[in-house]
């Protein structure tokens, strides 16, 4: 059976968004856990990204833009960055908090599913990949999957959390 391994980025700085020490650690650690992935992908969004796939997988990532949030305008990307830094469940409680960004949710759990899908397709038999994304993403395609109606969230990923999914689109948390 294919499967997907889908992660949140590993711990980061608030202040510089780099992975910091503990997240290395954790991240490098967790590779001995989750064994060889034949795909690898993440976003171009943040280096964090990137380093977590790296550290996770020992492998280049390919990129995929579907794994990170994509904003609609700048403007909106520094509203709800701004939201973010204050709300405790970060972008993707704020995305979920606030209506206004309703479609922008929408839009990112679709193409976040179409990339989950596309990736099955390029799997071999019984083949894993692992995908490194931000939790708003993650938790926009949960929701697209369960046909959940657009609502205040009460649980985001925290680094290096995630699920498991297979090509029936279930879904295991890890």
């Amino acid at each position: 059976m294919k499967q997907i391994y889908i992660l949140r980025h590993a711990n980061k700085n608030k202040e510089t968004g780099e992975l910091t020490d503990e997240g290395i650690r954790r991240a490098k650690s967790m590779r001995q856990v989750l064994g060889n992935f034949d795909l690898v992908i993440t976003s171009d969004k943040q280096r964090r990204l990137l380093d977590t796939a790296e550290l996770l997988s020992g492998v280049n990532p390919l990129i995929d833009k579907r794994a990170g949030i994509l904003y609609v305008s700048e403007d909106q990307h520094k509203k709800l960055g701004a939201l973010a830094k204050v709300h405790p469940l970060n972008h993707a409680g704020a995305m979920y908090e606030f209506s206004e960004f309703e479609e922008l949710a929408s839009a990112n759990g679709s193409g976040f599913v179409s990339l989950i899908k596309e990736t099955f397709e390029k799997l071999p038999e019984d083949g894993r990949a692992l995908i490194v994304a931000q939790d708003a993403v993650m938790v926009a395609a949960e929701r697209h999957i369960g046909k959940k109606v657009y609502q205040k969230i009460e649980k985001a990923y925290k680094p290096l959390e995630g699920f498991i999914i297979d090509e029936s689109l279930h879904i295991k948390q890890l």
